[in-house]
């Protein structure tokens, strides 16, 4: 008779004869030893205690499906060297090689005797300019040449436009007998006193110099005397005339040493 069994070992079911020989059904003659232990074919392959004492190749089913190749071991450690074989015959010569490597130069040999002048090549073309060189120490002060001739006067340039009208000055001056005073429109007025001898001339120079121009000078001689203008000349006292912007004369035609008082005006 035959039944179901559970075998805990086994994790499945499996069908057990129990008519006295207690062999499973598992394709294989499989026995339980009433002692304990399993035995397959005869072999004790698990003891009573539990432990497997069988061969694994005992138990070979049908060949499974290749698994995946597993990865690639390490390198083995390299073999020793097999013993040098028989020198075989001698192949084909190969193709030519490349080149190799050029050798060292070999040692200067002796200087072989001079060979006749070669003709005259042709003058090569002019190479291009060199840079300036540095700029040399300065050398030492020549003689001064001779003066050179005085160039033409240019032409006259353009006039300018007029300037802005600068702020008005300020009067200034000296009080004083011979004295001057500039106004705030930059006219001047100058006066004084001087003798001039008989029949003679004398150059009066003002107390200041006019900056661009003397433009009058009057003069009067002595208590009820008479005004000289510049540029009148005359047969009785004298007369005056400008010479500069800071001088001007006073002619005495009388017999006697006169004293002139003089009024001049100026820019």
């Amino acid at each position: 008779m035959a039944r179901n069994i559970e075998l805990s070992q086994f994790g499945n079911f499996v069908v057990i004869d129990e008519s006295g020989n207690n062999n499973v059904g598992i394709a294989t003659t499989v026995r339980i030893s009433g002692g304990g232990g399993l035995f397959v074919g005869g072999v004790q392959v698990i003891d009573p205690t539990g432990i497997w004492r069988g061969s694994s190749s005992g138990l070979t089913g049908a060949q499974g499906a290749t698994g995946p190749t597993g990865a690639q071991g390490s390198t083995g450690a390299q073999g020793t060297a097999g013993a040098q074989g028989a020198t075989g015959a001698q192949g084909t010569s190969g193709a030519q090689g490349s080149a190799g490597a050029q050798g060292a130069t070999g040692a200067q040999g002796s200087t072989g005797p001079t060979g006749p002048t070669g003709a005259q090549g042709a003058t090569g073309s002019t190479g291009p300019t060199g840079p300036t060189g540095a700029q040399g120490a300065q050398g030492r002060q020549g003689t001064a040449g001779a003066q050179g001739s005085t160039g033409s006067t240019g032409p006259t340039g353009p006039t300018g436009p007029t300037g802005a009208q600068g702020a008005a000055g300020t009067n200034t001056g000296s009080n004083s007998m011979n004295g001057w005073t500039r106004m705030s429109n930059g006219m001047y007025l100058q006066w004084g006193n001087v003798s001039v001898g008989a029949n003679s001339t004398t150059t009066v120079t003002l107390p200041t110099a006019m900056p661009s121009i003397l433009a009058s000078v009057v003069a009067m001689h002595g208590p009820g005397g008479a005004w000289e203008s510049y540029g009148v000349y005359q047969t009785g006292p004298g007369g005056v005339n400008p010479t500069s912007s800071s001088t001007f004369q006073i002619s005495n035609l009388d017999d006697a040493t006169i004293t002139y008082y003089w009024i001049a005006t100026g820019y």
